[in-house]
């Protein structure tokens, strides 16, 4: 028998890294409040930009050359918008830098793109703007050989992302926006490279319908060239990285993890150890994979795969469950750059956490960050691993890459400013290598497996409308309690605020989303604090008008009065202390909170039905039914409607329905205040009434009624029961997928009551209505 040569990893408690041959240094700059930096190198100088964060004015654009003991230049990029992403530094052909950048329109809810053209000696143009209808995000930029630069970025298109591309002349004149993608769903962050030749190569992902995959273009001689496959599958496969070679071929790089991505999944509550590789949470492992694109082919893998040293460690440790072989290892963010010697780097980030892949429960609230690594592609293969001495520490922190005269430069953001005393730094790192020893070398690659391209299936159909007191009302789904990598409970499952836009608008199709993350872990509830500003940008972002809604949103943590806070606006943010009755007394008719699940201690001491009028009935993270607190507040006089939420790794298990009129966020916000909700484990319809009076309501002096009611099921109906001030008063068993009718009830007690629907379906899905109150005289 062969012994099993393990990798050698260096252990920071939890976390194991691998580890690399070369320690690199690297410098963190002065300011906390520097993020999002882009570098460039030209005429023998180091270029850096960056966004400067002041707290209660909003995001500045920075440029400057940093020196090795001080800066050579710092200067501010003037610009009317506050909210500003994604500044790059790009050199053309002809020697010419750029500024690029993301910025949202005033009055308009829209992220436009700008650049503008450095001046020699002098500072830069004004920016032109590129005017579209809708959002355009995650921009990157190629330097022309003949002069100017191709822009191409995520855009939205009706209502969906779409890949476009720009051509800008030396002179600034863009020219006309051409579309890349030919999907008819979501593609997503763009990568881009342009040979000296001039051909552009574009990778990006789209959602396939079961999963996103890969794919690419060439634009040669003028020409886009067929969307070619790069990895396609039930995998998740996303995040590409494409170099162009001067022989008209391209390198690629991805991420793959498991199957099932965004896919049905209920966690264990407590011990939180029921996934695996391909059933799990959005975040459950990420390993990189290399191939070499021709012109017209699919895809052809390295015949020496890039070296991922953890995953034999990782499939081989003592004690993991069934199904378990790379859960609790990433290997991500993956770029290419070329250095000096036209070598091929990859550089990407990585942490290995055994624990989360064992039988024993997950440890949690732990984290220690992505330490930054690279390999270069030499003539014999893969060169000895450099690591850099500093992390990153959430899923959107942003890493950019610039060849220098004698190898690279890294920039990069880290920190956080989560519960814990945290020692390590914030802002941005620089970090180089020098001088690498080797030569380029070009990879050898092996036959490609069958691949056919996937295009994504239509979306799911609307939910049929119901028209009540002369009016329409459609039906939205969402989630409104849903954490990412910010929170410190679980930041190696949950994945990023990317992931969770992505998942909300792909897989689950959802309608409005609140990303709840923990007040606590948001520089401890401060409203003025970095954090908190790029998570509402982010709802800036994706806002798709018609579309997509996502709300100001966050988990308002304290034990036995923790709430989601969902809110039109973005400055509602609190931390605890004031007590839940203070904290209500500030707001007004923009905001509202959810009680979180489970219910501990006072939650139902306090009472303020106007700015608490929901409850969370279910929850996919715990997959508990809170039925029995629910009974209780209600008897006690509360009145909330009930929807189902995910909160932590859970997905495609906890939906709230809401009944609008309109389909604008504030109307959707509305119809929460209203109660008109229900709460469902997956896209249930459903409707209940007794008259004109919908779910949510209350009707003074009811005698004898009929209540009306229609659902309609995700798979075979079983039951559906009416329940009474608590209790089951009515049972009644259904067929087939869609049931409606009318169901009798008659109270003598004098007082108030409430009824409510419970659905079940034979495969477990069920539904709640929201309650309708009734006083009997």
């Amino acid at each position: 028998m062969i012994p099993l040569l393990l990798a050698a990893l260096v252990p920071q408690g939890d976390f194991l890294y691998d580890d690399a041959d070369v320690q690199l240094p690297a410098r963190v700059l002065e300011s906390p409040e520097m993020y999002q930096p882009g570098v460039a190198f030209v005429e023998d100088e180091l270029w850096l930009t960056w966004l400067q964060f002041h707290a209660g004015l909003g995001d500045e654009i920075w440029v400057g050359k940093p020196g090795d003991r001080a800066w050579k230049l710092q200067r501010p990029f003037p610009w009317s918008s506050n909210r500003l992403a994604r500044p790059t530094l790009t050199v053309d052909g002809a020697g010419q830098m750029w500024l690029s950048f993301e910025f949202l329109a005033e009055g308009e809810r829209r992220w436009d793109l700008a650049y503008a053209r450095h001046l020699g000696g002098g500072f830069f143009t004004e920016a032109a703007v590129l005017r579209r209808p809708g959002q355009d995000l995650e921009h990157v930029v190629c330097g022309h050989p003949d002069g100017g630069i191709w822009l191409i970025w995520q855009g939205q298109s009706g209502t969906d992302f779409d890949v476009f591309a720009c051509r800008v002349q030396s002179q600034g004149k863009p020219m006309a926006v051409e579309k890349v993608s030919v999907s008819a769903a979501g593609d997503w962050q763009p990568s881009a490279d342009v040979n000296d030749s001039g051909d552009l190569w574009v990778s990006w992902d789209h959602y396939a319908g079961d999963s996103f995959d890969v794919v690419a273009r060439l634009r040669k001689q003028g020409q886009w060239q067929a969307v070619q496959p790069v990895a396609v599958g039930p995998a998740f496969q996303g995040r590409s990285g494409i170099l162009a070679e001067e022989d008209g071929s391209a390198l690629v790089l991805w991420e793959q993890g498991g199957r099932a991505w965004g896919h049905e999944y209920r966690s264990l509550d407590r011990i939180w150890n029921n996934n695996h590789d391909h059933h799990g949470p959005l975040h459950r492992f990420r390993l990189l994979k290399t191939a070499k694109l021709e012109p017209e082919s699919a895809a052809r893998p390295f015949a020496q795969a890039f070296p991922l040293p953890a995953t034999q460690s990782a499939s081989h440790r003592e004690g993991k469950r069934e199904k378990v072989h790379y859960t609790g290892l990433f290997y991500e963010r993956g770029q290419w750059i070329r250095d000096s010697r036209r070598r091929p780097w990859l550089v990407y980030r990585h942490f290995y956490q055994p624990q989360l892949g064992l039988e024993q429960p997950v440890k949690h609230h732990i984290e220690q960050g992505w330490q930054l690594f690279a390999r270069a592609l030499e003539k014999d293969g893969w060169s000895k691993l450099h690591a850099f001495d500093h992390p990153q520490r959430d899923g959107n922190q942003r890493l950019s890459l610039a060849a220098t005269e004698d190898g690279f430069v890294a920039a990069w953001a880290t920190g956080r400013t989560d519960r814990r005393k945290d020692p390590k730094a914030r802002g941005v790192v620089l970090g180089r290598i020098r001088k690498p020893e080797g030569t380029a070398g070009s990879p050898l690659t092996v036959d490609p497996a069958a691949m056919q391209l996937q295009f994504p299936r239509t979306r799911k159909a609307a939910p049929e409308p119901h028209r009540s007191g002369g009016r329409e009302f459609r039906l939205y789904f969402g989630d409104l309690h849903r954490h990412t990598d910010l929170s410190l409970c679980f930041p190696f499952f949950d994945g990023s605020l990317n992931d969770a836009y992505r998942y909300a608008l792909e897989v689950a199709e959802l309608d409005f989303l609140g990303v709840t993350d923990h007040t606590r872990d948001i520089a401890k509830g401060n409203a003025l604090s970095q954090l908190w500003w790029r998570s509402t940008k982010e709802v800036t972002r994706y806002h798709i008008p018609g579309r997509f809604r996502p709300f100001f949103a966050f988990e308002r943590s304290h034990r036995d009065t923790d709430h989601n806070v969902i809110s039109l606006r973005e400055d509602r943010l609190r931390n605890f202390p004031p007590p839940l009755p203070e904290y209500w007394a500030e707001l007004e008719n923009d905001t509202l909170t959810i009680p979180h699940q489970p219910f501990i201690g006072k939650v139902w001491d306090h009472h303020d039905d106007h700015h608490r009028p929901l409850m969370e009935i279910y929850q996919g993270f715990r997959n508990t039914d809170a039925r029995k607190a629910a009974h209780q507040g209600l008897a006690d006089g509360h009145h909330v409607g009930f929807i189902a939420s995910s909160d932590h790794l859970s997905t495609s298990a906890s939906f709230a329905g809401v009944w609008a009129a309109e389909g604008d966020r504030e109307s959707l916000f509305r119809a929460l205040q209203a109660r008109r909700t229900f709460a469902a484990t997956d896209r249930i319809r459903m409707v209940f009434q007794c008259g004109e009076h919908w779910m949510g309501e209350h009707i003074q002096d009811l005698g004898p009624a009929e209540f009306s009611y229609q659902v309609e099921g995700t798979g075979l109906l079983q039951e559906l029961h009416l329940i009474l001030d608590g209790e089951v008063v009515q049972k009644l068993p259904l067929l087939g997928t869609r049931a409606e009718g009318s169901l009798s009830l008659k109270v003598q007690q004098s007082g108030e009551h409430f009824v409510y629907l419970h659905l079940l379906q034979k495969d477990g899905g069920q539904a709640w209505s929201s309650p309708i109150w009734f006083t009997v005289p």
